[in-house]
């Protein structure tokens, strides 16, 4: 099991509910012990049977990098060191010399220079693969690059080329939800090769999401030419660019990843995050995620094989969550009335500064008549200008009110930053 565990690098906190006192607890529900000694059963076997379980969940949580509760009552602060744990840490990777495919068990040592306060709880090793290795196959000419697959099966996200990744969901056909994903590439980092004046570079995309199930689904592959004229380069160069593509999924939770590899150098880059994809029928009242853009954000070059917000959204859907004074935000997002009877629905967007302040507000509603009888979406979108706002941390909500019956509610928010003039 503790192979098993540091192969999916998955740490494991061992709980023994029990808290102090297990063994007379364990004793408290025994009416008595037989008079032959001969058979081990006594007050020192319960003990020992105590100690035996609750020593097997420290070693399963100090073998995997965790750590185990036991002898204790305060669960509330173990589950918080628990959460603290799991809220700030390393993830370091390397190359091992020793490349023997024997199966075995292989310590990991991490020391830090002896500083007082500081203490090192890591994975205490690894277990190396068993077998024959795996041979490499040849790509086939209308297929991913080696480069792009080694991208894909990575564990962790590669920053040879920088990405930047966001994924709105909205509603697709039933019962299926509509991804939208934005694949932003740093365009400092990308090798421009110049032939007769022009700058070229093929960019290969794509992306994978993985249920809960271990079930796969990708996005289109798609191969970018990038030919461009010296101030177009600049630009890319300057703003980078960002590849649009959507992928339909049915309710539930996924790890989705994408990948991005050029060809000049060969270099790639990915980007994985965990998704979940609602059922926009289960409730009364539903809300898709909210789609930002901004007029800055619209200067860098885009690409859209498959972009269902284009013609709703007046921007292309940014990945960044920072944005300057001088820009202007607009967002998009769609409310989901499941409710049959006639009603109004009011939607609203609050935008709150750090101190509870309300910066920007505005309201709209909507008749249910509008949908035709089908259980559709209202479209919402608006604009407020980041003049004037004081740079720092900003909450956005979008809230929708079903004005009948138990008045079905549905909300989402987004945090996002604003930066003075001139810090992009």
């Amino acid at each position: 099991m503790i192979a098993a565990a540091t192969r999916a690098n998955v740490a494991i906190y061992g709980v023994d509910p029990r808290g102090l006192g297990a063994e007379f607890q364990d004793l408290a529900s025994i009416q008595s012990f037989p008079d032959d000694t001969t058979l081990g059963l006594g007050m020192s076997s319960i003990f020992n049977e105590v100690r035996l379980s609750q020593d097997s969940l420290r070693v399963m949580s100090e073998e995997t990098g965790g750590f185990a509760v036991v002898n204790r009552n305060d669960f509330t602060n173990a589950f918080q060191r628990i959460v603290d744990d799991n809220s700030s840490y390393y993830v370091m990777g390397y190359y091992s010399s020793n490349d023997k495919r024997d199966g075995r068990f292989r310590k990991i040592e991490v020391k830090l220079p002896d500083k007082p306060g500081y203490i090192v709880r890591a994975r205490k090793g690894y277990v190396a693969a068993r077998g024959k290795a795996p041979e490499t196959k040849v790509t086939a000419k209308d297929g991913p690059s080696q480069e792009l697959k080694d991208a894909m099966d990575s564990p962790l996200p590669l920053t040879a080329l920088p990405l930047a990744v966001t994924a709105a969901v909205f509603k697709g056909p039933a019962p299926k939800g509509s991804v939208v994903i934005s694949t932003f590439v740093n365009g400092s980092t990308l090798p421009l090769a110049e032939t007769a004046g022009m700058f070229k570079n093929d960019i290969e995309v794509l992306g994978v999401a993985t249920d809960d199930k271990g079930k796969s689904f990708t996005t289109d592959r798609n191969t970018l030419n990038l030919n461009m004229k010296p101030d177009t380069a600049k630009r890319v160069s300057a703003t980078g660019f960002r590849v649009i593509q959507s992928l339909e999924l049915a309710p539930g939770r996924y790890h989705l990843r994408m990948a991005v590899r050029e060809s000049n150098t060969r270099k790639a880059g990915s980007v994985s995050f965990d998704l979940e994809v609602p059922d926009f029928l289960k409730d009364a009242l539903t809300m898709s995620d909210i789609a930002l853009t901004s007029a800055l954000s619209g200067i860098a070059p885009t690409v859209r094989p498959k972009d269902p917000l284009e013609k709703l959204l007046p921007g292309p859907l940014t990945s960044y969550r920072e944005f300057v004074t001088q820009d202007e935000v607009a967002l998009f997002t769609e409310i989901y009335d499941n409710t049959k009877q006639p009603h109004k629905v009011e939607i609203a967007a609050t935008v709150k500064a750090e101190g509870g302040q309300t910066v920007f507000q505005t309201r709209e509603a909507h008749d249910s008549s509008e949908l035709a009888g089908s259980a559709g979406g209202y479209g919402f979108m608006a604009r407020f200008p980041l003049k004037g706002y004081t740079p720092g941390l900003y909450v956005l909500r979008v809230e929708a009110i079903t004005q009948s019956g138990d008045r079905p509610t549905t909300a989402k928010e987004v945090v996002f930053r604003v930066a003075p003039a001139g810090a992009q």
